[in-house]
């Protein structure tokens, strides 16, 4: 039951990040005339951000579910309550996801920092 409701509930929190993620996309990237970004003119990456702070809460919760795992763990629980699934499962899951975004995060700053400065450096 436990690996049930954790599956509802991590399902909610990736549908939340896809749609907080398109809304963000639509509303602050330039995009260039064929759909690619244009992280030239696109300073969202280069600044802190709603993504950044969802990547911290979710980062948060993560640490939170393996606390409360461990804790549970040495209160002599089992894998067989629905509780240490529960905990289990979210821990897995989102550190999956907090290590996505992460990398995600990463590779678009380092495209808008190339984008806008990659030739400046060959001009010392």
């Amino acid at each position: 039951m436990g690996m049930i409701i954790s599956l509802i509930v991590a399902l909610g929190f990736i549908i939340l990040t896809i749609l907080l993620a398109r809304s963000v996309d639509r509303k602050y990237i330039v995009k260039k005339p064929n759909g690619d970004v244009d992280f030239a003119e696109t300073s969202f990456y280069l600044r802190w951000n709603t993504l950044d702070t969802m990547n911290v809460c979710l980062s948060v919760y993560a640490v939170f579910c393996m606390v409360v795992l461990n804790i549970l763990i040495m209160a002599e629980f089992t894998y067989e309550q629905a509780l240490v699934q529960f905990f289990m499962s979210q821990s897995q899951a989102f550190v999956i996801l907090v290590i996505l975004n992460l990398c995600f995060r990463i590779s678009r700053t380092l495209k808008s920092i190339n984008a806008r400065w990659g030739n400046a450096s060959n001009e010392w």
